[in-house]
C-alpha cells in the first residue's frame, strides 16, 4: 500500500471540521426557544420531526386560537402525541413559555 500524503489528509480534515462546526451551530440552535403561538411556518419546518405538512396543521390550529399548553396542543393537532411533543420541547419549542413536563431543559437556561 503505497504511503498517504497531506494532499489525501487535508480534504478530509476540511471536511471533518466542518461537519463538527455544522454540529455545534446546530445544537446551539435547537435549543433556542421557540414559542409555538408566534413561530413562522419556516421556523417550524426547521425543527426535526416536522416538515411542511405538520407546520400546516400547526399554523391551521393556531389560526382558530392560540395553543393553551401542551395538551391543548396534542390534542388539536394530529401527529402530535406526547413522543413528538418531549422532542420537539427538546429542541427549545415552548407553549405559553413552558417546556413540555419532564423534558430536561437545555445547560444554558439552567440557574
Amino acid at each position: 500500500m503505497p504511503p498517504l500524503s497531506s494532499a489525501t489528509f487535508r480534504p478530509a480534515i476540511r471536511n471533518l471540521l466542518s461537519t463538527c462546526a455544522l454540529s455545534l451551530s446546530l445544537g446551539t440552535l435547537a435549543h433556542a426557544e421557540l414559542e409555538i403561538n408566534q413561530a413562522t411556518e419556516a421556523q417550524l419546518d426547521s425543527l426535526l420531526h416536522v416538515g411542511p405538512a405538520l407546520s400546516q396543521k400547526i399554523l391551521s390550529q393556531r389560526q382558530q386560537s392560540p395553543f393553551a399548553d401542551w395538551p391543548d396542543l396534542i390534542r388539536r393537532v394530529p401527529g402530535i402525541g406526547p413522543r413528538r411533543a418531549r422532542q420537539l420541547s427538546h429542541q427549545g419549542l415552548t407553549v405559553q413559555g413552558q417546556a413540555y413536563p419532564g423534558t430536561p431543559q437545555p445547560e444554558s437556561d439552567k440557574p
